[in-house]
């Protein structure tokens, strides 16, 4: 049985695990969204931008988790998500 939270990075280096991520695909990973969305908490992080690149290619799946994060009370999370997501997405249209 898959069991998608076998996929979530290990720390902020794991950019190997982005294969797995992107080999599973939506909606397999629906539900670690959040977990992953976590991963882009700081850009600095090797794993942030390309997660980000992934997520924002999921389109509208990922507007929930981002609306929860810009809910949230952690400002560097909520400036990232607007950074490396919000952006992508806002210039995509």
């Amino acid at each position: 049985m898959f069991d998608a939270r076998s996929l979530v990075p290990r720390d902020k280096h794991d950019v190997a695990a982005l294969s797995g991520i992107e080999s599973a695909g939506y909606p397999a990973i629906a539900p670690i969204l959040d977990d992953l969305l976590a991963w882009t908490a700081d850009g600095n992080w090797p794993i942030a931008p390309p997660l980000a690149r992934f997520l924002v290619s999921l389109g509208m799946p990922i507007v929930d988790p981002v609306s929860r994060v810009l809910r949230g009370d952690d400002s560097p999370q909520k400036y990232f998500c607007f950074q490396l997501i919000v952006e992508a997405v806002d210039g995509g249209c």
